[in-house]
């Protein structure tokens, strides 16, 4: 029974635009943005970055879109086969994560606009780029489409053979 390190070199940016969930669709200012953005195990020997991000518009019909979505990462099926790979768990991949607390996007029609960046490359994300009042049309117009792309770092996690690593 062993575990070792597993380096995750290359994570493909993330671009998307979410889906609108609330209110009219257009945006009467600049949003708030908040998101989370973790590692998650499922099966255990698949890995996939999971990101939660919402935009909320801050008066009165509150029109807000959301995103949730996992996107693979690693899965040990590509490396080991089916039957080894379910042998495997990833380990020590929990340390990765990005909590962006509400900050209002300011500007219309600014494109994506960096919100977070780590340059030193210790963390799960690299920068995070949103951009919320997307068109100034008319009121009910329904015109707005958020977007966010992230940029990921190089991670280690590791992989572990052993049913509960750590565990005695």
């Amino acid at each position: 029974m062993a575990t070792q390190e597993y380096p995750i070199d290359v994570i493909p940016d993330f671009e998307n635009s979410p889906g609108h969930s609330s209110g009219d669709e257009e945006f009467g200012g600049p949003p708030a943005f908040d998101a989370t953005i973790r590692l998650v195990r499922k099966p255990s020997y698949v890995l996939s970055v999971l990101v939660n991000a919402t935009w909320r518009e801050q008066k009165r019909d509150w029109t807000t879109f959301k995103i949730s979505q996992p996107v693979e990462i690693a899965n040990l099926v590509n490396e080991f086969g089916e039957d080894e790979a379910k042998k495997w768990n990833f380990v020590n991949y929990q340390r990765y994560f990005l909590r962006i607390n509400p900050v209002t996007i300011p500007g219309v029609d600014q494109g994506l606009q960096l919100i977070y960046e780590n340059q030193d490359g210790s963390a799960l994300v690299s920068a995070v780029y949103v951009e919320g009042d997307s068109h100034s049309g008319g009121l009910l117009s329904g015109t707005d489409h958020p977007k966010i792309r992230i940029v990921f770092n190089p991670i280690m996690v590791g992989i572990s053979d052993e049913k509960f690593p750590g565990r005695t």
